[in-house]
């Protein structure tokens, strides 16, 4: 399950950064009613999900929220840039230009 995974992967991120308060929001509707604990998960999975539960405590993560998938490209990008990246990076302050660009396309296409 890919999308558990890069839940997993986002909450080590939140909790080695310290970034603790944060609101993670995904586009799988399944995986965030997982985490919510509102359904159940096949046994093969249940390690990733002890994982994140765990770094959700640790880390403080606040919430888990499903957004819709319009206007959510950022997101969309952001996965491909990583995929297709060899370098690794948190932008605390100032973000790449290319995702400014996507934030704005984000925005114009909720209006």
């Amino acid at each position: 399950m890919a999308e558990l995974q890069a839940v997993l992967f986002t909450a080590q991120v939140i909790n080695e950064t310290r970034a603790d308060g944060c609101v993670t929001e995904g586009d799988s509707k399944g995986v965030i009613n997982l985490l919510r604990g509102q359904v159940s998960l096949h046994h093969s999975f249940t390690h990733i999900l002890d994982d994140v539960l765990q770094l959700q405590r640790q880390a403080q993560i606040k919430e888990f929220r499903c957004v819709s998938r319009v206007g959510n490209g950022v997101a969309h990008r952001v996965t491909k840039w990583s995929l297709n990246s060899a370098t690794v990076g948190v932008w605390a302050k100032t973000p790449p230009a290319w995702l400014i660009d996507c934030l704005i396309e984000d925005v114009n296409a909720l209006s």
